[in-house]
């Protein structure tokens, strides 16, 4: 078993959150007649908050220097936008924070509608305690992107990073390990997925891997350039939780050749099907055949009713 990584709680930057203001006063009504002084349109939400706009001369959210909208409820600010002629975008800070008990849980940067930060981040989700949840990096097309490090990360509240992805100008993207990997709320690796220029590839092993509750192997499936194939051996194997062999399959150039099934023992098996099937260049099946644990079945109702009989105990 695979020791889990231990956690360790990411906290943002004080930089990036510069320009993310703290709501956290409960305003009265004329203090809320105050913040939203000047604002054209008022608008009733379904939550029962309401949204303050400040607008231009084509009726477009906007507002030099402040916030074009401003969202209250029961007092406190939910939420800040800041527009240019409609556009999300604020260029000395986020464009839109999102607020709980008037402290920030949600982040986002933009620049004239753009998903953008070249200062850190673009997107932040926070938990109460100010940590991290869930943080995306972008260039300046507002694509995902980081260089040398994932550019999506999503953590627990206790710190452990649940999925990262590392992504080059919108393509998934790495050459030294995988570029998307998922765990559990205690760190244990769950799947690994290996890209190269957003195609599935590895070279020096599966570009996909999936793992037991534990850190047992589950699947290990081999791409080349984004087609189910492996130069030498079955493109797929499938285990069972005791770690012997469940399945394996063969393929070529992304064609499906050949698929067989295994019992613990290693022995032929399916209770519910062909344990061993043969596939033609169409693609249709040439030949099958059933087992049920080392024993060759003459018909598929013949396996159903040994499997039956065995899951009755007779």
């Amino acid at each position: 078993m695979r020791k889990p990584p231990s956690a360790s709680k990411l906290t943002p930057d004080p930089r990036w959150l510069e320009g993310a203001q703290n709501y956290v006063q409960r305003l009265d009504p004329g203090e809320v007649e105050e913040l939203v002084a000047g604002h054209q349109q008022a608008t009733q939400n379904d939550d029962a908050s309401v949204s303050y706009l400040w607008l231009d001369d084509a009726d477009r959210p906007h507002r030099t220097d402040a916030p074009a909208m401003l969202t209250l409820a029961s007092g406190l600010v939910t939420k800040v936008q800041y527009f240019e002629h409609g556009n999300l975008h604020r260029s000395d800070g986020p464009a839109e924070i999102e607020l709980q008990d008037g402290k920030p849980v949600a982040v986002a940067w933009l620049q004239h509608g753009t998903a953008t930060n070249p200062a850190g981040p673009a997107q932040l989700q926070l938990f109460p305690d100010g940590s991290v949840a869930h943080i995306l990096w972008t260039d300046d097309q507002g694509q995902k992107h980081r260089a040398d490090a994932p550019a999506m990360q999503r953590f627990n509240v206790d710190g452990f990073v649940l999925e990262e992805e590392w992504w080059q100008h919108d393509q998934l993207h790495r050459l030294d390990g995988p570029a998307v990997t998922t765990r559990t709320d205690s760190g244990e690796v769950t799947s690994r997925w290996f890209y190269r220029n957003h195609t599935l590839h590895n070279e020096l092993g599966p570009a996909h891997e999936s793992f037991f509750p534990g850190g047992a192997p589950e699947q290990r499936v081999y791409y080349t350039e984004g087609l189910e194939d492996r130069n030498e051996g079955p493109y797929f194997e499938g285990f069972h939780v005791d770690g012997s062999l469940a399945e394996h399959r063969w393929a070529k150039e992304g064609r499906l050749e050949r698929v067989e099934k295994y019992d613990e023992a290693g022995k032929f098996h399916c209770s519910d099907g062909p344990a061993v099937i043969r596939y033609k260049k169409d693609g249709t099946v040439k030949t099958e055949q059933f087992w049920f644990h080392g024993r060759r079945q003459s018909s598929m109702d013949e396996l159903l009713s040994h499997a039956q009989n065995d899951a009755q105990g007779s």
